[in-house]
């Protein structure tokens, strides 16, 4: 027990000293998509032999390739709006909840389809200006 004390008193107490607050200008910007260049842009997430998600350039999920069966392109709009997503939720305490998709604008090819919508979440409340920093 005392071992194991010692051992993570070693390893963790340098770290948190030298641990500082992140500021975004420090961040070395590689190249930054502008609104008119995202829709074509993805950053897969994933690992060699664990299947594969991209990261659109508006802050969707899209790309999905999961168990060797690549899906580019893929959406989930003809079998429902269910596809995974990152928001943020808000609720004052007298006044009404607030959905926002952490995702940027449409672009205005994406507003007719079949279905109404030709991309997951197309109702949802979502940020009028996005860009993309690659680093």
């Amino acid at each position: 027990m005392n071992k194991t004390l010692l051992f993570l008193a070693t390893i963790i107490l340098p770290v948190l000293a030298s641990a500082r607050e992140w500021k975004p200008q420090e961040w070395p910007v590689l190249k930054q998509y502008d609104s008119e260049h995202l829709y074509q842009m993805a950053l897969p997430i994933g690992g060699i032999g664990t299947g594969t998600v991209s990261l659109g350039g508006r802050g969707e999920l899209r790309d999905w390739e999961i168990i060797n069966i690549p899906a580019k392109k893929y959406s989930t709009v003809t079998t429902g709006n269910n596809a995974p997503f990152f928001a943020i939720y808000t609720k004052p305490q007298d006044g009404k909840a607030l959905t926002t998709l952490l995702s940027g604008p449409l672009y205005s090819q994406e507003y007719l389809h079949y279905e109404g919508r030709p991309v997951n979440h197309h109702g949802f409340p979502r940020f009028s200006e996005a860009s993309f920093d690659a680093a």
